[in-house]
């Protein structure tokens, strides 16, 4: 039997030739636990040009994560490169709870230009295939 979790994608803050609009992304909100049991709902891209899933240290703060030490995962994209720590975190998607890794990075989360959190390909498309509609759908079936 196949499940499915069908979701829109939802307008987010963009920057275009320096004016500012709004466009429509596959962003939706899924709720994140962390194993002290703290949980957060939080606006996801989902991503499927990422290996990896990243997000802010502030995030996981809000999920009850520590973070000691300096970061030294390195997260590189289309920025450059900077470090970040790794913890792990659950993510319900339908009624599915999966465990995944997630990088966090060590600087102020900007809601004008940033993801609360960015879902890559690892565990996520391992677990699900993923399809992306033309009427702006995220399909989640396994």
């Amino acid at each position: 039997m196949i499940k499915t979790f069908e979701a829109g994608f939802t307008l987010h803050p963009a920057v275009n030739n320096g004016k500012r609009s709004q466009r429509l992304r596959p962003v939706i909100e899924l709720p994140f636990r962390y194993a002290s049991g703290e949980s957060l709902d939080i606006s996801s891209l989902i991503d499927s040009g990422a290996d990896r899933s990243v997000s802010f240290k502030e995030v996981g703060e809000g999920l009850g994560i520590k973070f000691v030490g300096k970061p030294s995962e390195p997260v590189t994209g289309i920025t450059g490169e900077e470090s970040a720590w790794q913890k792990p975190v659950y993510v319900t998607i339908g009624n599915e709870t999966i465990h995944i890794d997630v990088l966090w990075m060590d600087r102020k989360f900007d809601p004008d230009s940033d993801f609360m959190m960015s879902l890559g390909r690892e565990k996520i498309f391992d677990v699900f295939d993923v399809s992306f509609t033309r009427d702006k759908k995220i399909i989640f079936s396994k």
